[in-house]
């Protein structure tokens, strides 16, 4: 699933579920592994053209394959039907209810991030924003002659690491634009490679790319802050 990396997975709703809490180890364990390939694969898998489970060859099951597990003929048959009641067949295909259903919250949640982005680029930058990307396009060009080779990223990519480095809305929209006007490079030339690692070294030392008017706007804070603080001190 090339477009989506991060999705919601409630494990609480699979501990609740009663038809889980039944399962036996060696179940739970083919279930969450159908589970997570549907996950990892647009939320299908594709059995044979006929739409029937039927054997690869004389042993094994290809949903046996994928789940890890080496039972054979009726002891994967056992098996199989004590949880596929969980899953949808239908023309071949193998989905799950609550899998298709995330990977549409996921997408659909990187689409409304990707248009807010824009829209809040066309209103932080206006007609700038089109003089910087014909700035940055220009600078790529230089750095490919030179054989320097940068790699750049889209708003939507920020967002998708989003949860992992647990960066808010601002955040990631303050990092995109400092590094996309920069072409994508650290402040020591070297290209940004790495999009997760600069994110987590962004918010540990964020306060290290403030602008000049965000930082005397903090100087003024906390000179307010010391003359409150003093004036309550001497109270």
């Amino acid at each position: 699933m090339a477009d989506i990396k991060y999705v919601q997975l409630a494990a609480a709703d699979f501990l609740a579920d009663i038809d889980f809490q039944m399962m036996t180890a060696e179940e739970r364990g083919v279930y969450c592994s159908i589970i997570f390939y549907l996950y990892a694969n647009g939320g299908n898998i594709k059995l044979t053209d006929n739409g029937a489970i039927t054997l690869l060859s004389d042993s094994s099951s290809k949903l046996a394959i994928i789940s890890g597990c080496y039972k054979t003929g009726p002891e994967w048959a056992s098996l199989w039907a004590k949880i596929k009641h969980k899953f949808i067949i239908d023309k071949g295909l193998v989905s799950h209810k609550r899998v298709t259903s995330e990977i549409e919250k996921a997408r659909n949640y990187a689409a409304d991030k990707s248009r807010a982005g824009k829209i809040g680029a066309d209103k932080r930058w206006g007609s700038r924003n089109t003089a910087n990307s014909d700035a940055i396009a220009k600078e790529s060009k230089v750095k490919k002659s030179n054989n320097i080779h940068t790699q750049a990223f889209t708003l939507e990519d920020v967002f998708n690491h989003v949860p992992t480095v647990g960066f808010s809305d601002d955040e990631a929209e303050a990092f995109f634009y400092h590094y996309e006007t920069q072409g994508w490079v650290r402040a020591n030339g070297l290209p940004i490679i790495n999009l997760a690692s600069a994110m987590q070294y962004w918010k540990k030392n964020k306060h290290k790319f403030a602008t000049a008017e965000e930082k005397q706007a903090e100087k003024k804070d906390k000179a307010y802050s010391d003359i409150v603080d003093g004036y309550l001190d001497g109270r």
